[in-house]
Parts: structure tokens; C-alpha cells; sequence
């Protein structure tokens, strides 16, 4: 399993949305959708 399907695998178990996500991990929408993209940065 790659690390992008990991992070949204249990983004969606835990119930949150994208944005939830990134309040809570204290990073940026646009990083959580495209990691859960898979593009590299």
C-alpha cells in the first residue's frame, strides 16, 4: 500500500474530510489532496 492510499484509507475510517484532515495536522488542503493524489513534492 502506497502512503497515499494509506492517508485516505484512514482519513476515511476516522470519518473526517480533506479539510479536517489538514486543521488537525496543522498542514494545507491543497497538501492533503494532492498527497492523497499521490504527487510528489
Amino acid at each position: 500500500m502506497n502512503l497515499n492510499e494509506f492517508v485516505k484509507e484512514k482519513r476515511g475510517l476516522a470519518g473526517l474530510t480533506q479539510s479536517e484532515l489538514a486543521g488537525k495536522a496543522g498542514v494545507g488542503l491543497r497538501f492533503v489532496r494532492e498527497l492523497e493524489q499521490g504527487k510528489a513534492h
